[in-house]
């Protein structure tokens, strides 16, 4: 219960949304063109070695937050620590705002925004500053980060070698045309009770994603999996929540999909004794490399 009380109290004046049917304000027009504009976080650990390649994970705010939040509310850097994660926080190109998920609902292309390109761009600036290890590069996406990291997956799968999507999904109109270079490891995590990246999906709107099943199944298609799943309840230690770990057996690729299915979560960063979506994260990146 202190646990459960201890995220609420983080989360009471922070609401995580963008996966709503509401549209939001427009942002003034404005050209991404010049990425050096943007700004992010860059947390390295004390033991960084530069004659020892350290692991890189891209973590992605969700909207009504930033890099600052991000970096608080999830502990990356304390939990990579002991294998010495390099880990950037990116921000959107509004304050505490939206990031370019496929959807094109937001206005954001229309200006030029290229959100994929900033990816491009912080990966490429951060190889030239510090030692990367190119097989190990990860990307964690919150709410309607999760979104983007979804958009993410789809279009530089040959460059990530897992992706973490925390209570978002992915839109529709990219489900149209998302067509991944190569299978993905990938960790979804999401709860049945969400009001705003919704279990059952949005439809009949510009906004509209996937229902959850229904994205697990499709990353399931892009990897070659059968219908072979394996489910494991978690030690049940919170009244709350219960949590099932769902995890496709059989998939041609040798990658790894995963499932955590909240059940009566809602649109909350859980960390609490029976599920941690930070410390499952850390886990999972942690047993995959690029191409294997």
């Amino acid at each position: 219960m202190q646990s459960f009380r201890y995220i609420l109290f983080l989360l009471i004046t922070i609401v995580l949304t963008g996966c709503n049917d509401e549209k939001p304000n427009e942002p003034d027009k404005k050209l991404d063109t010049n990425f050096e504009n943007r700004t992010y976080l860059l947390s390295v650990p004390e033991n960084y070695d530069v004659n020892n390649p350290s692991p890189l994970i891209f973590a992605f705010h969700g909207f009504s937050i930033n890099a600052n939040d991000t970096q608080r509310l999830t502990d990356l850097d304390e939990l990579g620590k002991s294998e010495r994660y390099i880990v950037v926080y990116p921000n959107s190109i509004e304050d505490k705002g939206y990031w370019t998920d496929g959807c094109g609902c937001y206005g954001l292309e229309e200006q030029g925004v290229d959100d994929i390109g900033y990816v491009d761009y912080l990966l490429n600036k951060i190889m030239k500053q510090y030692s990367i290890d190119t097989s190990r590069v990860y990307a964690l996406g919150i709410s309607q980060g999760a979104s983007f990291v979804q958009h993410l997956a789809c279009k530089r799968s040959e460059i990530f070698a897992a992706f973490s999507s925390y209570i978002g999904s992915m839109r529709e109109l990219l489900a149209k045309t998302c067509s991944p270079q190569k299978p993905v490891n990938m960790i979804i995590m999401n709860g049945t009770l969400d009001l705003d990246a919704r279990w059952n999906g949005l439809t009949n709107s510009s906004f509209a994603f996937l229902a959850i099943p229904d994205l697990f199944k499709k990353w399931a298609g892009f990897n070659g999996c059968t219908d072979s799943l394996s489910t494991v309840n978690l030690p049940d230690k919170v009244i709350q929540i219960d949590v099932e770990r769902i995890r496709y057996e059989e998939c041609s690729s040798n990658k790894e999909l995963v499932l955590y299915k909240i059940l009566r979560g809602e649109h909350l960063l859980y960390r609490n004794p029976e599920f941690d979506f930070s410390v499952e994260t850390i886990n999972f990146f942690s047993k995959h490399k690029l191409d294997e």
